[in-house]
Formats: C-alpha cells, sequence, structure tokens
C-alpha cells in the first residue's frame, strides 16, 4: 500500500520536512567526503613517513651486518681477538636498539594516541651528533689545515646544522 499520508499535510508542513530531509542529505554527504579525504591524507602521510624511514631503518640493519660479518673474522682469527668481538657485539646491540627505536616511533605516529611528551636528554644526543661527525670534521680541518680551534668551532657548527 503506498502512504499518501503526506499528501493531505500542510504545503508548510511538507516543505519543512522536505528541507529538512535534504539538509540532512547535504550534511552526511559532506561528512562521507570528508572522511574519504582524510583517509587518503593518512594514506599519503603514511608513504611519504615510510620513503623517508626506510634508509634510517635500512642503515641500521646493514651495520648489524657489517659488525655482524667482522665478529666472525675476528673469531676466525688465531688467536680469535676478543676485544674486537666485544666492541662488534656492542654495536651490533647499540645498531638493533636503534633500528628498535625508528620502529617504535613510527608506530607511535601511526596510531591515533596523543604524543607523549618526553624528557630529552640533550647532552647524550649532542655526543652521539658529535661522535658521529667527528672523523669528517677532523679529516676536513686538518686537509685544511685549520687550527684545532677552528676544528673546534667547526664541529659546534655541523651539530647546529644538524639540528635544525
Amino acid at each position: 500500500m503506498i502512504d499518501t499520508g503526506h499528501l493531505d499535510a500542510a504545503p508548510d508542513e511538507t516543505k519543512k520536512d522536505f528541507d529538512a530531509a535534504l539538509i540532512r542529505t547535504h550534511a552526511l554527504t559532506q561528512a562521507t567526503e570528508a572522511l574519504r579525504e582524510a583517509q587518503v591524507d593518512r594514506i599519503t602521510t603514511i608513504g611519504r613517513l615510510t620513503v623517508s624511514i626506510a634508509p634510517e631503518v635500512t642503515q641500521s640493519v646493514a651495520a648489524i651486518v657489517t659488525n655482524a660479518q667482522a665478529a666472525r673474522h675476528f673469531l676466525n682469527r688465531r688467536p680469535p681477538d676478543l676485544d674486537e668481538v666485544r666492541q662488534a657485539l656492542d654495536c651490533i646491540v647499540r645498531d638493533a636498539y636503534r633500528a628498535s627505536d625508528v620502529i617504535y616511533q613510527i608506530r607511535g605516529l601511526l596510531e591515533e594516541a596523543p604524543p607523549k611528551r618526553e624528557r630529552a636528554e640533550i647532552n647524550g644526543a649532542i655526543r652521539k651528533l658529535l661522535e658521529l661527525t667527528r672523523d669528517e670534521a677532523t679529516k676536513t680541518a686538518y686537509q685544511c689545515g685549520r687550527s684545532s680551534q677552528s676544528h673546534r668551532r667547526l664541529s659546534k657548527q655541523i651539530g647546529c646544522n644538524r639540528s635544525k
């Protein structure tokens, strides 16, 4: 049976009902489109994040493999060089933690939880930075004939540039 009750209603009521239905439909369409755009933005962001972080993880894994091969080499010496093996194993552990930290940070970014505020240990970060750049800075300083004072300034500048 067809409902014809609305035909007996006053024209103003029918128009109000139609307008309300039209507004609800429009709002639903807008919400659906906004959700679709948010999903596309999230997928795009995850893709960009993956591309930017992949080298960091790859570098850590490559360092682990290299240090494991070095440890094997030091074990094959006669007599085995246990100090070198120990150092290689320490590097493996450090690089494994580094890769794990990167993956943990990625998970944190992808979860829909508010970011955690953590206390930063700036001195340790600066030490790591100097450790990573010391060889190159020393090589550059000696090639250019700089004094040790300008070498210190160069190290500070490299640290400032890397932290930006």
